[in-house]
């Protein structure tokens, strides 16, 4: 039995990792412009490289749940503004920038 389980977890685990190396790989051009995204960018840089946000909000008009629903986020405050772009298949990415216009911070998640 034991060796039954065993032979199970690897073959989904297999399964799983195959399943993330071809959705890394159907969506490569979307992770290629955001990986392109560095701290101590300015955010004209990140909208040269990104364009528009799909998605914008300041400090002063976040409200509190302000993550897109049914994607992964990171739980974080906003300083300055957080710019939002869906992209690629079932993507977001989180691009914080500080009061000082300075990319302090992003995150990419999956839906």
């Amino acid at each position: 039995m034991a060796a039954v389980v065993v032979a199970l977890v690897a073959v989904w685990a297999g399964l799983r990792l195959f399943g993330e190396r071809e959705f890394r790989q159907s969506n490569q051009p979307y992770f290629d412009k955001v990986d392109g995204i560095k701290v101590g960018m300015t955010k004209a840089d990140v909208i040269r490289r990104m364009g528009q946000p799909d998605r914008k909000y300041t400090a002063a008009n976040v409200p509190d749940d302000y993550y897109v629903e049914g994607y992964a986020f990171k739980r974080r405050k906003v300083d300055g503004e957080v710019l939002i772009y869906l992209g690629g298949m079932d993507l977001v990415a989180y691009i914080y920038v500080n009061r000082a216009g300075i990319v302090d911070d992003k995150f990419v998640g999956g839906s």
